[in-house]
């Protein structure tokens, strides 16, 4: 190639890369302010899911409170519960016995 074509080249080359890099810029400059309103939403979202979260919280809060007083009453109406079941099944196995013993008699 002669030197002519190798200048031509070179200026071709430059008016290109002069004629495509503020294109190029413009269009990062862009995606980054995309990006980052894109961002900005996400954080709002977050901010607004955690207000409504902590809300939450906030109701569920007396609940607890209450839960808490209520805890031993509930311990021992587990326990009834429990000590009744027991007993209607052993009631239910000595009639079970009673009428086996008297269909055999």
């Amino acid at each position: 190639m002669t030197p002519t074509i190798l200048i031509a080249l070179a200026a071709l080359a430059a008016l290109v890369i002069f004629y495509l890099l503020p294109y190029t810029k413009e269009n990062f400059e862009n995606e980054n302010v995309v990006n980052l309103k894109t961002g900005l939403d996400q954080l709002q979202n977050l901010k607004s899911q955690l207000e409504n979260l902590e809300q939450d919280i906030s109701n569920l809060s007396p609940n607890l409170l209450n839960l808490e007083e209520h805890k031993e009453v509930l311990g021992n109406l587990a326990t009834n519960i429990n000590t009744v079941s027991t007993t209607m099944l052993t009631n239910m196995k000595n009639i079970e016995t009673q009428v086996l013993t008297n269909f055999n008699a």
